[in-house]
């Protein structure tokens, strides 16, 4: 028999330095209700099971055959083939309506060859393109190693350190064998790593 059908959305954004406004704007417009969208800040190329809010709504949808999943844009939802192919099942088998840019829907009826064709294609380039601005990273980061540049962030001048309040209190603790470097680093706030080379640094130029 068939169900009620149900909105639900999806929003994502590779970081949280990224805006989601605009994408749950565009779902609130569709007449999403806010409790049925699911917002989190992670790359599209993560699998379902390191996506948790991913992950929370296909098992949603798993519960609500007939229902419509919303989405600005299909790579919002997706980016990898394995989570497509997956989508794709889902959408099939609880007969829903995907809305993301593409439109297909299964409520009432299959899913056509033509429609599943396209899930895949677009899944492939946008796999690729991903694959692809990583690799003008790396090779933006190997030019900038063969031109002399240094990599990473500039240490921290000893100007810097000196007046830096919170870097001199925990320093004089490690310094009087109050602390170890470990709690020292968990103190400041940074790893044990860095947490030594700002005292090298310090002591090298003192």
């Amino acid at each position: 028999m068939k169900i009620e059908n149900k909105k639900f959305g999806y929003a994502r954004c590779s970081t949280t330095k990224q805006d989601v406004s605009y994408c749950l704007k565009y779902l609130l417009d569709r007449g999403v209700p806010r409790n049925h969208i699911y917002i989190e800040y992670i790359s599209g190329t993560k699998t379902r099971n390191e996506r948790p809010e991913f992950d929370k709504l296909m098992t949603v949808l798993e519960n609500n055959p007939y229902s419509e999943l919303i989405s600005s844009d299909l790579t919002r939802v997706a980016r990898n083939i394995t989570d497509i192919e997956e989508l794709a099942n889902i959408i099939k088998k609880y007969h829903l309506k995907l809305d993301a840019g593409l439109v297909i829907d299964c409520r009432n009826k299959e899913m056509d060859i033509t429609s599943e064709l396209i899930l895949y294609i677009i899944s492939i380039f946008a796999n690729f393109e991903v694959k692809l601005r990583k690799r003008q990273i790396y090779l933006g980061l190997e030019r900038a190693v063969a031109n002399g540049k240094r990599l990473g962030r500039p240490p921290l001048s000893k100007e810097v350190l000196e007046n830096d309040p919170k870097f001199l209190k925990y320093y004089l603790q490690w310094k009087e064998k109050r602390i170890s470097l470990s709690e020292m680093a968990r103190l400041y706030g940074c790893c044990r790593n860095s947490c030594r080379n700002k005292i090298n640094g310090f002591e090298e130029k003192s």
